[in-house]
């Protein structure tokens, strides 16, 4: 079981997504977390002051889809994609990496089998139905870091060992929880209709209509979110 903490820095929220995969024995793939690091290559040293090539602030709508071929061109220059990776593990070498990638509105950054995300509280352009087609049972060391993967990995294992898993979502007060479940519960109903399955077609809309109920149950105001959700 894996305890995955919300951290903030300079009022930038975080908060990551760890999957709590059952039915994963000790010597599988999927246990090894060296496996899922990208070559260090994909890392640009900050002090350079140098900027991605091509980079331009995302300016769409808060709910429209994002462009794939601009998403998935961020493998590069973007600082690391899995944290691992990183040649000194410290607290201002973490902080670094995810202070360029949010500059840069990368908002997902891989460690070991956890996504940390940073609430851009915009849309960058990271999500979207083309998007979500390109993560499943997809390699998650060819695509850039995401919850899509996350949930893909997930899903694919609860269909293979015939186990319930289960994914852990755990930040503070305004730091996306509610967003990062929303695109899981879009993720989990997209690819369970590609199955085929009688009713499949009702999962996705089933879903999403559970939240607002979930929301209504034990909210508090905070000082920083008016609708924290709160299920106690």
């Amino acid at each position: 079981t894996r305890r995955a903490e919300g951290l903030r820095e300079g009022g930038e929220h975080l908060q990551c997504e760890g999957a709590l995969s059952a039915g994963l024995s000790a010597g599988s793939p999927s246990s090894k977390l060296a496996a899922h690091c990208l070559p260090q290559t994909t890392y640009c040293d900050m002090s350079k002051g140098k900027d991605p090539p091509g980079f331009a602030p995302c300016n769409l709508p808060r709910n429209a889809d994002g462009n794939p071929q601009e998403f998935f061109a961020k493998t590069a220059g973007y600082g690391y994609n899995d944290m691992i990776s990183l040649p000194t593990l410290t607290k201002d070498s973490i902080l670094e990496n995810l202070g360029r990638r949010f500059k840069y509105e990368v908002v997902y950054t891989y460690v070991g089998d956890i996504v940390i995300s940073v609430n851009p509280f915009k849309n960058v352009g990271n999500v979207g139905k083309a998007i979500r087609a390109k993560y499943k049972s997809a390699s998650r060391t060819t695509l850039p870091p995401h919850i899509y993967s996350l949930v893909d990995h997930s899903y694919n294992e609860m269909l293979r060992n015939n186990a319930s898993q289960s994914i852990l979502i755990s930040g503070e007060s305004g730091a996306g929880k509610t967003e990062a479940m929303k695109i899981c519960l879009t993720y989990i109903g997209e690819v369970s209709q590609s199955k085929g399955k009688r009713c499949s077609d009702e999962v996705a809309t089933r879903l999403m209509q559970t939240n607002p109920v979930m929301e209504a149950l034990g909210n508090a105001k905070t000082v920083r979110n008016n609708n924290s959700s709160r299920f106690g």
